[in-house]
């Protein structure tokens, strides 16, 4: 099994879409695949009601996740990407 790293800025996170859980303050995040991005991946946005997105509202990417291969190379995910110029994925 794979497993994905993520990376988030937290400055752009909406902090009135946090939510009390029975155990602490939660926010639901969602990984959208762009298999062909420089950046990872995936990009990571808050997740949005079906009434948002009904109205087409959008929410801004908050940060980026890659898929990270095992250790014996067991991982069935894509090859890692070289890091890019660009501050949110310089993993």
């Amino acid at each position: 099994m794979p497993i994905i790293s993520v990376k988030i800025n937290v400055d752009k996170i909406d902090r009135s879409r946090f939510f009390q859980g029975k155990k602490g303050r939660y926010l639901n995040l969602v990984l959208i695949e762009t298999p062909d991005s420089e950046y990872g991946d995936y990009m990571v946005k808050q997740e949005q009601s079906r009434e948002e997105r009904d109205r087409g509202e959008k929410t801004p990417i908050v940060g980026n996740a890659k898929v990270l291969r095992s250790k014996g190379g067991g991982g069935n995910g894509p090859s890692p990407r070289p890091a890019s110029s660009e501050e949110e994925t310089d993993w």
